[in-house]
Protein backbone atom coordinates (compact mmCIF):
# COMPACT_ATOMS: atom_id res chain seq x y z
CA UNK A 1 0.00 0.00 0.00
CA UNK A 2 1.43 3.23 -0.66
CA UNK A 3 2.79 5.27 2.80
CA UNK A 4 1.38 8.32 1.77
CA UNK A 5 -2.27 6.82 1.91
CA UNK A 6 -1.29 4.61 5.26
CA UNK A 7 -0.10 8.05 6.66
CA UNK A 8 -2.90 10.04 5.67
CA UNK A 9 -5.57 7.06 7.03
CA UNK A 10 -3.38 7.18 10.36
CA UNK A 11 -4.00 10.98 10.54
CA UNK A 12 -7.63 10.94 9.43
CA UNK A 13 -7.96 7.52 12.70
CA UNK A 14 -6.26 10.39 15.02
CA UNK A 15 -8.12 12.86 14.13
CA UNK A 16 -11.43 10.84 14.60
CA UNK A 17 -10.16 9.92 17.97
CA UNK A 18 -9.32 13.33 19.23
CA UNK A 19 -13.12 14.57 18.30
CA UNK A 20 -14.64 11.42 20.13
CA UNK A 21 -12.85 12.10 23.18
CA UNK A 22 -13.64 13.61 26.42
CA UNK A 23 -13.77 17.37 26.56
CA UNK A 24 -12.36 18.33 30.37
CA UNK A 25 -15.06 21.30 30.14
CA UNK A 26 -17.58 19.21 29.26
CA UNK A 27 -20.14 17.54 31.78
CA UNK A 28 -22.73 15.72 31.26
CA UNK A 29 -24.75 15.05 34.68
CA UNK A 30 -27.71 12.76 34.35
CA UNK A 31 -30.13 10.66 36.54
CA UNK A 32 -30.11 13.83 39.07
CA UNK A 33 -33.19 15.64 40.40
CA UNK A 34 -32.77 19.31 39.87
CA UNK A 35 -33.93 22.06 41.50
CA UNK A 36 -33.56 25.08 38.75
CA UNK A 37 -35.37 27.06 41.60
CA UNK A 38 -36.50 29.23 39.24
CA UNK A 39 -39.05 26.87 38.12
CA UNK A 40 -40.62 23.45 38.64
CA UNK A 41 -38.20 20.49 40.28
CA UNK A 42 -36.99 17.64 38.00
CA UNK A 43 -37.25 14.66 39.69
CA UNK A 44 -34.80 12.59 37.32
CA UNK A 45 -33.10 14.77 34.84
CA UNK A 46 -30.04 16.07 33.01
CA UNK A 47 -27.85 19.28 32.56
CA UNK A 48 -25.27 19.41 30.30
CA UNK A 49 -22.54 21.91 31.15
CA UNK A 50 -19.46 23.51 28.80
CA UNK A 51 -17.27 26.08 28.67
CA UNK A 52 -18.23 27.79 32.28
CA UNK A 53 -21.95 27.99 31.03
CA UNK A 54 -25.38 25.46 31.36
CA UNK A 55 -26.52 24.99 27.78
CA UNK A 56 -29.67 22.63 28.51
CA UNK A 57 -31.60 21.21 31.10
CA UNK A 58 -34.48 19.24 30.90
CA UNK A 59 -36.06 15.33 31.37
CA UNK A 60 -34.85 13.74 28.12
CA UNK A 61 -31.43 15.33 26.88
CA UNK A 62 -28.98 13.24 25.18
CA UNK A 63 -25.24 13.68 26.17
CA UNK A 64 -22.70 14.45 23.39
CA UNK A 65 -20.13 12.44 22.37
CA UNK A 66 -17.15 14.63 24.18
CA UNK A 67 -18.96 15.31 27.62
CA UNK A 68 -17.75 13.54 30.80
CA UNK A 69 -20.58 11.64 32.30
CA UNK A 70 -21.84 12.58 35.93
CA UNK A 71 -24.60 10.17 37.40
CA UNK A 72 -26.42 11.73 39.65
CA UNK A 73 -29.23 8.74 40.71
CA UNK A 74 -29.90 9.90 44.26
CA UNK A 75 -28.48 12.82 44.83
CA UNK A 76 -29.79 16.49 44.25
CA UNK A 77 -28.30 19.41 41.82
CA UNK A 78 -29.38 23.13 43.36
CA UNK A 79 -27.82 26.35 42.07
CA UNK A 80 -24.52 27.26 43.73
CA UNK A 81 -25.54 28.62 47.53
CA UNK A 82 -24.88 32.52 47.90
CA UNK A 83 -23.86 34.57 51.12
CA UNK A 84 -26.25 37.69 50.40
CA UNK A 85 -23.79 39.82 52.74
CA UNK A 86 -20.27 39.33 54.81
CA UNK A 87 -17.78 41.34 56.28
CA UNK A 88 -14.58 40.56 54.03
CA UNK A 89 -12.63 39.51 57.10
CA UNK A 90 -14.41 36.16 57.00
CA UNK A 91 -12.25 35.26 53.68
CA UNK A 92 -9.51 37.95 54.61
CA UNK A 93 -5.96 36.97 54.47
CA UNK A 94 -4.77 38.76 56.96
CA UNK A 95 -6.49 39.68 60.47
CA UNK A 96 -8.02 43.00 59.50
CA UNK A 97 -8.79 44.81 56.27
CA UNK A 98 -6.52 47.23 54.69
CA UNK A 99 -6.85 51.45 55.15
CA UNK A 100 -7.79 51.19 51.47
CA UNK A 101 -10.75 49.02 52.17
CA UNK A 102 -11.91 50.70 55.07
CA UNK A 103 -11.66 54.77 54.40
CA UNK A 104 -10.86 54.65 58.07
CA UNK A 105 -7.25 56.14 59.52
CA UNK A 106 -5.24 53.54 61.81
CA UNK A 107 -6.90 53.77 65.45
CA UNK A 108 -5.12 56.02 67.32
CA UNK A 109 -4.11 58.57 64.35
CA UNK A 110 -3.66 62.27 65.24
CA UNK A 111 -6.16 63.08 62.53
CA UNK A 112 -9.03 65.41 64.10
CA UNK A 113 -11.81 65.74 61.93
CA UNK A 114 -14.32 68.93 62.54
CA UNK A 115 -16.85 68.27 60.74
CA UNK A 116 -19.02 67.07 57.93
CA UNK A 117 -17.08 68.81 55.26
CA UNK A 118 -14.23 66.68 55.63
CA UNK A 119 -15.76 63.71 55.30
CA UNK A 120 -14.53 61.22 57.71
CA UNK A 121 -14.50 57.44 57.83
CA UNK A 122 -15.68 57.67 54.20
CA UNK A 123 -14.78 55.65 50.82
CA UNK A 124 -16.92 55.56 48.38
CA UNK A 125 -14.36 56.64 45.39
CA UNK A 126 -12.57 53.29 46.32
CA UNK A 127 -13.23 49.44 45.30
CA UNK A 128 -13.31 47.04 47.25
CA UNK A 129 -12.07 44.38 44.54
CA UNK A 130 -9.14 46.92 44.38
CA UNK A 131 -7.01 45.94 47.00
CA UNK A 132 -8.64 42.18 48.00
CA UNK A 133 -6.28 39.40 49.47
CA UNK A 134 -8.55 36.14 50.34
CA UNK A 135 -7.26 33.60 51.88
CA UNK A 136 -7.12 30.14 49.84
CA UNK A 137 -8.04 28.30 53.10
CA UNK A 138 -11.67 30.15 53.78
CA UNK A 139 -11.99 30.22 50.51
CA UNK A 140 -11.97 26.24 49.88
CA UNK A 141 -13.81 26.27 53.48
CA UNK A 142 -16.85 28.00 51.82
CA UNK A 143 -16.73 26.29 48.83
CA UNK A 144 -16.61 23.08 50.21
CA UNK A 145 -20.07 24.17 51.80
CA UNK A 146 -21.45 24.62 48.57
CA UNK A 147 -21.43 28.46 48.25
CA UNK A 148 -20.06 29.31 44.96
CA UNK A 149 -20.60 33.11 45.53
CA UNK A 150 -20.49 35.40 48.75
CA UNK A 151 -21.11 38.95 48.46
CA UNK A 152 -17.80 40.85 50.77
CA UNK A 153 -18.32 44.35 52.35
CA UNK A 154 -15.88 46.29 53.95
CA UNK A 155 -18.06 47.06 56.78
CA UNK A 156 -15.41 49.34 58.86
CA UNK A 157 -17.06 52.98 57.84
CA UNK A 158 -19.63 55.42 57.97
CA UNK A 159 -19.35 54.77 53.96
CA UNK A 160 -17.65 51.83 52.66
CA UNK A 161 -15.30 51.11 49.94
CA UNK A 162 -17.60 49.35 46.93
CA UNK A 163 -18.65 45.50 47.78
CA UNK A 164 -17.37 42.77 45.50
CA UNK A 165 -19.45 39.48 44.96
CA UNK A 166 -16.88 36.81 44.07
CA UNK A 167 -16.58 33.23 43.49
CA UNK A 168 -15.31 30.64 45.55
CA UNK A 169 -13.05 29.51 42.82
CA UNK A 170 -9.24 28.40 44.42
CA UNK A 171 -6.30 30.61 43.47
CA UNK A 172 -8.46 33.83 43.98
CA UNK A 173 -7.62 36.41 41.24
CA UNK A 174 -9.54 39.34 38.72
CA UNK A 175 -11.56 36.17 37.09
CA UNK A 176 -13.28 35.40 40.44
CA UNK A 177 -15.35 39.01 39.89
CA UNK A 178 -18.59 38.18 39.65
CA UNK A 179 -19.51 41.89 40.48
CA UNK A 180 -16.40 43.80 40.99
CA UNK A 181 -18.66 46.75 42.16
CA UNK A 182 -22.08 45.26 44.10
CA UNK A 183 -22.79 47.80 46.43
CA UNK A 184 -22.15 50.47 48.94
CA UNK A 185 -22.71 49.69 52.59
CA UNK A 186 -23.20 52.19 55.29
CA UNK A 187 -22.44 52.10 59.34
CA UNK A 188 -23.35 53.93 62.21
CA UNK A 189 -20.43 53.42 64.13
CA UNK A 190 -17.23 54.52 61.31
CA UNK A 191 -16.98 57.64 63.79
CA UNK A 192 -15.37 55.88 66.89
CA UNK A 193 -12.17 56.11 64.71
CA UNK A 194 -11.86 59.87 65.04
CA UNK A 195 -10.78 61.96 67.85
CA UNK A 196 -13.83 64.22 67.58
CA UNK A 197 -16.91 64.43 65.16
CA UNK A 198 -18.57 62.38 64.29
CA UNK A 199 -18.17 60.16 67.44
CA UNK A 200 -21.66 59.41 68.67
CA UNK A 201 -24.39 57.64 66.48
CA UNK A 202 -26.67 60.65 66.50
CA UNK A 203 -23.54 62.07 65.18
CA UNK A 204 -23.19 59.78 62.08
CA UNK A 205 -26.77 59.98 61.69
CA UNK A 206 -26.35 63.43 61.18
CA UNK A 207 -23.32 63.42 59.00
CA UNK A 208 -25.09 60.41 56.78
CA UNK A 209 -28.04 62.57 55.87
CA UNK A 210 -25.68 66.12 55.16
CA UNK A 211 -23.56 64.29 53.58
CA UNK A 212 -26.82 63.24 50.80
CA UNK A 213 -27.62 66.74 50.60
CA UNK A 214 -24.52 68.06 49.55
CA UNK A 215 -24.60 65.08 47.23
CA UNK A 216 -27.78 66.49 45.61
CA UNK A 217 -26.17 69.99 45.16
CA UNK A 218 -23.14 68.63 43.83
CA UNK A 219 -25.13 67.06 41.37
CA UNK A 220 -27.02 70.10 40.45
CA UNK A 221 -24.22 71.87 40.07
CA UNK A 222 -22.39 69.95 38.10
CA UNK A 223 -24.58 69.28 35.51
CA UNK A 224 -25.07 73.15 35.23
CA UNK A 225 -21.62 73.65 34.65
CA UNK A 226 -21.38 70.45 32.15
CA UNK A 227 -24.21 72.18 29.95
CA UNK A 228 -22.61 75.56 30.00
CA UNK A 229 -19.53 76.07 32.14
CA UNK A 230 -19.39 79.61 30.33
CA UNK A 231 -19.76 82.02 33.52
CA UNK A 232 -19.98 79.62 36.05
CA UNK A 233 -17.55 79.04 39.36
CA UNK A 234 -16.35 75.61 38.39
CA UNK A 235 -17.67 72.78 40.97
CA UNK A 236 -15.09 71.94 43.64
CA UNK A 237 -13.80 68.16 43.29
CA UNK A 238 -14.81 66.22 46.27
CA UNK A 239 -13.84 62.18 45.97
CA UNK A 240 -16.58 61.08 48.17
CA UNK A 241 -19.21 62.85 46.87
CA UNK A 242 -17.60 61.60 43.29
CA UNK A 243 -17.72 58.25 44.53
CA UNK A 244 -21.20 58.42 45.46
CA UNK A 245 -22.80 60.31 42.07
CA UNK A 246 -20.89 57.68 40.60
CA UNK A 247 -22.24 54.86 42.04
CA UNK A 248 -25.71 56.31 42.23
CA UNK A 249 -25.84 56.36 37.99
CA UNK A 250 -24.48 52.98 38.13
CA UNK A 251 -27.05 51.87 39.91
CA UNK A 252 -25.38 50.78 43.01
CA UNK A 253 -27.60 50.21 45.87
CA UNK A 254 -27.08 51.34 49.23
CA UNK A 255 -26.20 48.43 52.29
CA UNK A 256 -27.72 49.96 55.34
CA UNK A 257 -27.47 47.55 59.03
CA UNK A 258 -30.41 47.72 61.40
CA UNK A 259 -31.77 45.38 63.77
CA UNK A 260 -34.63 46.76 65.98
CA UNK A 261 -38.00 47.66 64.51
CA UNK A 262 -37.23 51.13 65.66
CA UNK A 263 -33.82 51.00 63.95
CA UNK A 264 -35.98 50.14 60.98
CA UNK A 265 -38.17 53.15 60.97
CA UNK A 266 -35.25 55.28 61.37
CA UNK A 267 -33.78 53.95 58.41
CA UNK A 268 -36.13 54.35 56.20
CA UNK A 269 -37.45 57.91 57.04
CA UNK A 270 -33.17 58.58 56.47
CA UNK A 271 -32.75 56.95 53.47
CA UNK A 272 -35.80 57.50 51.74
CA UNK A 273 -34.07 61.26 51.12
CA UNK A 274 -31.17 59.61 49.44
CA UNK A 275 -32.20 59.29 45.93
CA UNK A 276 -30.72 55.70 46.23
CA UNK A 277 -32.49 52.28 45.71
CA UNK A 278 -31.17 50.66 49.60
CA UNK A 279 -31.31 46.94 50.99
CA UNK A 280 -31.37 46.59 54.90
CA UNK A 281 -28.99 44.33 56.33
CA UNK A 282 -29.37 42.30 59.94
CA UNK A 283 -33.66 42.97 60.38
CA UNK A 284 -33.67 40.69 63.00
CA UNK A 285 -36.81 41.76 64.33
CA UNK A 286 -38.30 42.21 61.22
CA UNK A 287 -40.83 39.89 62.66
CA UNK A 288 -42.49 42.86 64.29
CA UNK A 289 -41.70 45.34 61.38
CA UNK A 290 -44.07 43.92 58.19
CA UNK A 291 -45.89 46.85 58.59
CA UNK A 292 -43.13 49.45 57.46
CA UNK A 293 -41.61 47.08 55.01
CA UNK A 294 -44.51 45.59 53.79
CA UNK A 295 -45.53 47.79 50.65
CA UNK A 296 -42.33 49.53 50.01
CA UNK A 297 -40.58 46.49 48.31
CA UNK A 298 -38.05 47.14 50.46
CA UNK A 299 -34.97 44.24 49.75
CA UNK A 300 -33.42 42.96 52.95
CA UNK A 301 -30.19 40.57 53.80
CA UNK A 302 -31.43 38.73 57.15
CA UNK A 303 -28.36 37.58 59.14
CA UNK A 304 -28.19 34.62 60.13
CA UNK A 305 -26.34 34.74 63.30
CA UNK A 306 -29.65 34.21 66.05
CA UNK A 307 -29.39 36.24 69.13
CA UNK A 308 -28.16 33.96 71.94
CA UNK A 309 -27.20 34.14 75.47
CA UNK A 310 -23.38 35.27 75.63
CA UNK A 311 -20.96 32.28 76.46
CA UNK A 312 -19.51 34.59 79.41
CA UNK A 313 -22.45 36.62 80.36
CA UNK A 314 -22.89 36.91 84.61
CA UNK A 315 -25.37 33.81 85.25
CA UNK A 316 -26.87 36.41 87.80
CA UNK A 317 -27.93 39.15 85.25
CA UNK A 318 -31.09 38.19 84.80
CA UNK A 319 -32.13 38.97 81.11
CA UNK A 320 -35.58 41.00 80.77
CA UNK A 321 -38.40 40.13 78.76
CA UNK A 322 -37.84 42.06 75.63
CA UNK A 323 -34.58 40.16 75.23
CA UNK A 324 -35.81 36.44 75.89
CA UNK A 325 -38.59 37.26 72.88
CA UNK A 326 -36.43 38.85 70.66
CA UNK A 327 -33.93 35.72 71.10
CA UNK A 328 -37.03 33.74 70.59
CA UNK A 329 -38.89 35.10 67.85
CA UNK A 330 -35.87 36.43 65.42
CA UNK A 331 -35.61 33.29 63.82
CA UNK A 332 -39.31 33.72 63.19
CA UNK A 333 -38.59 36.67 60.51
CA UNK A 334 -38.39 34.53 57.33
CA UNK A 335 -40.80 33.15 58.03
CA UNK A 336 -42.53 36.25 58.65
CA UNK A 337 -41.47 38.04 55.38
CA UNK A 338 -42.34 35.08 53.29
CA UNK A 339 -45.92 35.27 54.30
CA UNK A 340 -45.62 39.13 53.73
CA UNK A 341 -44.20 39.06 50.41
CA UNK A 342 -41.11 40.91 52.12
CA UNK A 343 -38.20 39.87 49.53
CA UNK A 344 -35.51 38.24 51.62
CA UNK A 345 -32.21 36.88 50.97
CA UNK A 346 -30.02 35.40 54.29
CA UNK A 347 -26.15 36.71 55.63
CA UNK A 348 -23.83 34.75 56.79
CA UNK A 349 -22.39 37.94 58.35
CA UNK A 350 -20.83 36.63 61.87
CA UNK A 351 -21.04 33.09 60.70
CA UNK A 352 -17.59 31.09 60.89
CA UNK A 353 -18.66 28.26 59.12
CA UNK A 354 -20.82 26.62 56.37
CA UNK A 355 -22.45 24.20 58.96
CA UNK A 356 -23.56 26.89 61.41
CA UNK A 357 -25.52 28.79 58.49
CA UNK A 358 -26.82 26.32 57.20
CA UNK A 359 -28.19 25.15 61.53
CA UNK A 360 -29.48 28.76 61.01
CA UNK A 361 -31.26 28.50 58.10
CA UNK A 362 -32.79 24.50 59.65
CA UNK A 363 -33.89 26.90 62.74
CA UNK A 364 -35.61 29.29 60.37
CA UNK A 365 -37.53 26.63 58.68
CA UNK A 366 -38.62 24.86 62.45
CA UNK A 367 -39.88 28.10 63.11
CA UNK A 368 -42.13 28.05 59.89
CA UNK A 369 -40.06 29.32 56.74
CA UNK A 370 -40.60 26.71 53.86
CA UNK A 371 -38.35 24.69 52.43
CA UNK A 372 -39.02 26.08 48.92
CA UNK A 373 -38.64 29.84 50.19
CA UNK A 374 -35.47 28.81 51.81
CA UNK A 375 -33.75 27.60 48.78
CA UNK A 376 -35.00 31.60 46.92
CA UNK A 377 -33.21 32.68 49.29
CA UNK A 378 -29.98 30.89 49.50
CA UNK A 379 -29.63 31.19 45.40
CA UNK A 380 -32.19 33.42 43.14
CA UNK A 381 -33.18 36.14 45.63
CA UNK A 382 -29.59 37.12 46.60
CA UNK A 383 -28.91 37.42 42.68
CA UNK A 384 -31.84 39.62 42.39
CA UNK A 385 -30.79 42.06 45.01
CA UNK A 386 -27.84 42.38 43.67
CA UNK A 387 -27.99 42.86 40.00
CA UNK A 388 -27.12 38.83 38.96
CA UNK A 389 -30.07 36.96 38.37
CA UNK A 390 -29.18 36.88 34.28
CA UNK A 391 -26.02 34.95 35.19
CA UNK A 392 -26.20 33.39 38.09
CA UNK A 393 -28.83 32.18 40.96
CA UNK A 394 -30.83 29.32 39.38
CA UNK A 395 -30.57 26.62 36.94
CA UNK A 396 -31.14 28.22 33.43
CA UNK A 397 -29.70 27.70 29.80
CA UNK A 398 -27.13 30.31 29.31
CA UNK A 399 -26.21 31.14 32.90
CA UNK A 400 -22.59 30.38 34.44
CA UNK A 401 -22.61 26.77 36.05
CA UNK A 402 -22.03 27.49 39.26
CA UNK A 403 -23.82 23.97 40.50
CA UNK A 404 -23.20 22.32 43.77
CA UNK A 405 -24.77 18.42 44.31
CA UNK A 406 -25.78 17.04 47.60
CA UNK A 407 -27.18 14.17 49.13
CA UNK A 408 -29.57 15.67 50.73
CA UNK A 409 -31.15 18.96 51.88
CA UNK A 410 -28.70 21.41 52.20
CA UNK A 411 -29.79 22.55 56.04
CA UNK A 412 -30.07 18.91 57.36
CA UNK A 413 -27.08 18.11 59.49
CA UNK A 414 -26.13 14.81 57.80
CA UNK A 415 -26.44 15.86 53.75
CA UNK A 416 -22.91 15.94 52.52
CA UNK A 417 -22.08 18.41 49.66
CA UNK A 418 -20.35 15.35 46.84
CA UNK A 419 -19.45 18.43 44.03
CA UNK A 420 -19.58 21.35 43.50
CA UNK A 421 -19.38 23.62 40.00
CA UNK A 422 -17.46 27.38 39.64
CA UNK A 423 -17.42 28.62 36.26
CA UNK A 424 -17.51 25.05 35.30
CA UNK A 425 -15.03 23.58 36.63
CA UNK A 426 -15.53 20.27 38.74
CA UNK A 427 -14.64 19.75 42.93
CA UNK A 428 -15.45 16.82 44.07
CA UNK A 429 -15.68 17.57 47.97
CA UNK A 430 -13.90 15.26 50.10
CA UNK A 431 -15.74 13.14 52.84
CA UNK A 432 -15.30 14.71 55.88
CA UNK A 433 -13.49 13.00 58.74
CA UNK A 434 -15.98 10.61 60.75
CA UNK A 435 -16.07 11.14 64.02
CA UNK A 436 -15.33 7.57 66.45
CA UNK A 437 -18.65 6.82 68.43
CA UNK A 438 -18.37 5.47 71.61
CA UNK A 439 -18.71 1.55 72.38
CA UNK A 440 -22.50 0.93 73.92
CA UNK A 441 -21.11 -1.52 76.31
CA UNK A 442 -17.72 0.69 77.25
CA UNK A 443 -17.33 0.75 81.04
CA UNK A 444 -18.22 4.19 83.06
CA UNK A 445 -14.67 5.71 84.44
CA UNK A 446 -14.12 5.06 88.00
CA UNK A 447 -15.35 7.91 90.22
CA UNK A 448 -13.39 7.69 92.62
CA UNK A 449 -9.12 6.69 93.62
CA UNK A 450 -9.22 2.62 94.66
Amino acid sequence: MNPRKILLSSLLFISSVALRSEDPRTYFIKNIKVVPVSGPVIESGSVLISDGLILSVGADLKAPANARIINGEKLTLYPGFFDAYNDVSALSASSGSSPLATGAPARGSSQVITGPSDRPSSNASVALADDLRLDEKKLEAWRNGGFTHMHLVAKNALISSRSAVISTAPNYSDSSLIKPEAAMALGFTGGRDFASFPNSLMGSISYLRQTFIDLAYFEKQKDAYLKNPNGLVRPKYDKVLEGLASAKAHGLPLIIPVTTKTQIARTIDLASGFGFNYLLQGVQEGYQATDLLGNRNIGTLVALKWPVEEPNSNPEDEPNLRTLRFRDRAPSTPSVFEKAGIPFAFSGDGITSTKDFMAAIKLAIDKGLSKDAAIQSLTLTPAKLLGLQSVVGSIEKGKIANLVITDGEPWESKTKIKMVFIDGFKFDIPEPPATPERPANRPNAPSGKE
